[in-house]
């Protein structure tokens, strides 16, 4: 008797032990599979992410090249303007017109070109920004100056005489900005240049 209650202790015993040992196995494959879904999914769902992170990071970068393009464009018609005004050569048929044409497109470009900036300096480091507030600066010390000179004759006649006369007011603002303002011009027309290239990676 004693003996056969042992033997269904021992085989009790065994059962028990194959049954925790299959828990154990099946519980363990169980959070294994749980584990690797879920790993599945997290990295699926960074894959997303990722996705969405380089779609948008493009999509700054055409805004970028867009915005430096723009400016670039707007920089060229000012310099040319500032350029043309100073350095003049009215036509002799109608020379009246030919500087109210030249003053009309310097009212135009000189604010368009700083409102754009402003409106878009998101797009540019804090270094290029020192440099194109410090331009901007400039040119309306220029632009002031230049107003106030015209400003000081009454008659448009009076202002192309003075002009053509070389004024020295003129000439110092001529002066001004063939020395210095076209260097710093220049400057800024290469580094925006620069900053296109690299978007395209060319540079």
């Amino acid at each position: 008797m004693d003996t056969e209650i042992l033997e269904l202790i021992g085989g009790f015993s065994i059962a028990v032990f194959f049954a925790f040992g299959f828990i154990k196995y099946f519980s363990k494959k169980l959070f294994e599979d749980y584990l690797q879904k879920s790993i599945e999914n997290h990295k699926s769902n960074l894959e997303k992410i990722n996705i969405s992170h380089q779609i948008q990071f493009a999509s700054l970068h055409k805004e970028r090249a867009i915005v430096i393009r723009e400016l670039y464009q707007k920089l060229f018609d000012y310099k040319l303007v500032v350029i043309q005004f100073f350095n003049m050569n009215l036509d002799p048929k109608n020379e009246k017109l030919d500087l109210e044409i030249r003053i009309n497109e310097w009212t135009i470009t000189a604010p368009e070109f700083s409102t754009y900036f402003h409106k878009n300096r998101i797009y540019f480091s804090k270094e290029l920004c020192e440099i194109i507030d410090n331009l901007i600066n400039q040119l309306d010390v220029i632009n002031k100056e230049t107003q106030t000179f015209l400003g000081s004759f009454k008659l448009l006649e009076e202002q192309i005489i003075a002009i053509k006369s070389k004024d020295k007011r003129f000439s110092g603002l001529r002066d001004k900005v063939n020395i210095y303002l076209i260097r710093d011009l220049e400057k800024l027309s290469y580094e925006l240049e620069q900053e296109f290239r690299k978007i395209l990676g060319v540079i």
